[in-house]
């Protein structure tokens, strides 16, 4: 798994910071609309990175038949793992700044 990561990574395929808090906004908000507009950016744009997101990972992260849409538990465990792997990533930049 840790292979698959640092295959992603070296890809230019990481995942921002930036990019993890546009899923947990959705998340939070239930709307992209409201997620979009707390995030400074606009629906079409943030509409768009979900779509290929999904469409990369193979797999449906948000429910969006009703509103405000929901997560599916893919979309819970994306979450999480992308949580500790940023998590991760902190503390490593700040290991090797020391």
């Amino acid at each position: 798994m840790c292979y698959n990561i640092l295959n992603i990574i070296q890809a230019g395929k990481s995942m921002t910071l930036q990019q993890l808090r546009y899923i947990v906004m959705v998340a939070e908000t239930g709307t992209i609309t409201e997620a979009a507009g707390k995030l400074y950016i606009s629906q079409p744009t943030l509409t768009m990175y979900l779509n290929r997101l999904e469409e990369n990972l193979g797999v449906k992260l948000f429910d969006r038949r009703k509103t405000p849409i929901t997560i599916t538990p893919a979309g819970r465990r994306y979450i999480e793992k992308m949580t500790e792997i940023s998590e991760e990533e902190q503390i490593l930049r700040g290991e090797l700044k020391s």
